[in-house]
C-alpha cells in the first residue's frame, strides 16, 4: 500500500490540457448561445407585433377606421381588453414598441436589440441580418424583418 508517491494525482500538464479543452469548447458555444437568444427575442417580438396588428385590424372592423395612436400606451387604452386580452407593451429586449396609427393606416414596430434609431430601414432591403435592425409591421404585413424563414 503506497500512500505517497509519483503515481498520485494529476500532473500540471494534464490539468492545463483539460483547461485548454474547456476554453475551446466555451469559445465555440457561447457566441452560438447568445445568437440563439437574440433570435428567440426577435421571434417573440415578431409574434407580439402580429398580435398588435390583429388588435388594430379588429378595432377597424368595429369602427370606421383604425385607432388613432402615436404610442403603445394610447393604443392600449383603445384596444385593451375588448380587442386583445393583454396587449404586449415591450419587445423581446424590453424596449417599448413603436406605434403610428393614423386611422387610415398603421405601423407597429420594434427598434431591435439596441433600441435606437426608431424604425429606420436597413439599407432598402426588407430582410435585415442584424439584431439591431428594426422589425416593422405595417397595414397587414411585415415590411422589414430579420433574415431567415418567416412563417
Amino acid at each position: 500500500m503506497k500512500e505517497n508517491g509519483p503515481d498520485r494525482g494529476f500532473t500540471l500538464i494534464e490539468l492545463l490540457i483539460v483547461v485548454a479543452i474547456i476554453g475551446v469548447v466555451s469559445a465555440i458555444a457561447v457566441p452560438n448561445l447568445l445568437n440563439a437568444l437574440d433570435r428567440g427575442k426577435q421571434k417573440r417580438s415578431m409574434s407580439d407585433l402580429r398580435a398588435l396588428a390583429v388588435a388594430i385590424e379588429t378595432y377597424g372592423i368595429d369602427h370606421p377606421g383604425y385607432p388613432v395612436a402615436s404610442d403603445v400606451a394610447t393604443l392600449r387604452s383603445l384596444v385593451d381588453p375588448i380587442f386583445i386580452k393583454h396587449i404586449p407593451m415591450q419587445d423581446g429586449w424590453n424596449h417599448d414598441f413603436v406605434v403610428d396609427s393614423t386611422g387610415a393606416e398603421y405601423t407597429v414596430g420594434s427598434q431591435g436589440k439596441d433600441g435606437a434609431g426608431g424604425l429606420a430601414s436597413c439599407a432598402g432591403s426588407p430582410r435585415c441580418s442584424y439584431v439591431n435592425d428594426a422589425i416593422i409591421f405595417a397595414d397587414g404585413r411585415f415590411v422589414q424583418w430579420p433574415e431567415g424563414a418567416q412563417n
